[in-house]
């Protein structure tokens, strides 16, 4: 009986009555130049953006505002990088989608092809950034935006230490801003060490009449690749350290 012939057999007899058309060989060789491109960029997007979080997390320290407490939580909100990370886990999403739609692999395999497919992007990701090359491009027009740091807000601000007179510091930020800060009796400094020239400090404290009056301030250092330029060594000035124990 015909509905007990072979599949094969029924389906020789539809391609003979071109009731299916079978596609040129070029037709495939396209398509898994495709597909092979398609995951090859997804790979390779994750892995650059990854890059840039990386970067961005050495750089900018957002998790530090965490160490603040409360006050902190709104800084680490703006520096965590958010785009750069949203983008390298499209990446990765749309790589392992047209692995599992066009069944490359094992089903039994998948799930070793997803942790291989993430170890793969988050380890070049963290090469890419060793080498460099997130410092040579952050200044470039089409990456600048996945770059940006958010240096001052409501009651925060960020900055290099210029100028230490009395009870005030002169901070600037990349862009140029120059801010005053006033140290209080009750101004909180962690850790309790000696503030100096070239010192990335993060402050948290309230502007009154044009004045910023710092309720904590956190000591940081320069990383390599950040935004801040290279600065004299610290400590090695005369006269340009600001000593926590000293204050009235």
């Amino acid at each position: 009986m015909a509905n007990n012939k072979p599949i094969a057999d029924k389906i020789s007899e539809k391609i003979a009555s071109h009731q299916i058309k079978m596609k040129p060989k070029a037709y495939f060789i396209t398509g898994s130049v495709l597909l092979g491109a398609g995951i090859a960029a997804g790979v390779m997007i994750a892995m650059f953006f990854v890059s840039i979080a990386v970067f961005r997390f050495r750089v900018h320290e957002p998790f530090d505002y965490l160490k603040m407490g409360r006050p902190g939580f709104m800084p680490f909100l703006h520096n965590f990088p958010w785009i750069p990370m949203l983008i390298a886990v499209v990446g990765i999403i749309a790589g392992l989608y047209l692995i599992k739609r066009f069944n490359i692999g094992y089903r039994q395999a998948f799930v070793g092809i997803v942790a291989g497919f993430i170890v793969a992007a988050v380890g070049f990701g963290l090469a890419i950034d060793a080498s460099g090359l997130p410092e040579r491009v952050q200044g470039s027009k089409p990456f600048k935006p996945f770059f940006q740091e958010n240096y001052s807000g409501e009651n925060w601000v960020v900055g290099m230490v210029e100028e230490i007179a009395d009870d005030q510091l002169t901070i600037t930020q990349p862009e140029g801003k120059t801010t005053i800060i006033t140290i209080e009796n009750t101004t909180i400094i962690k850790p309790r060490t000696e503030i100096t020239n070239g010192e990335i400090i993060k402050v948290l404290g309230q502007q009154k009449n044009g004045e910023y009056f710092a309720e904590a301030v956190f000591h940081g250092s320069p990383p390599r690749g950040g935004p801040f330029p290279p600065h004299e060594k610290p400590g090695n000035v005369k006269g340009k350290q600001f000593c926590p124990s000293r204050r009235k």
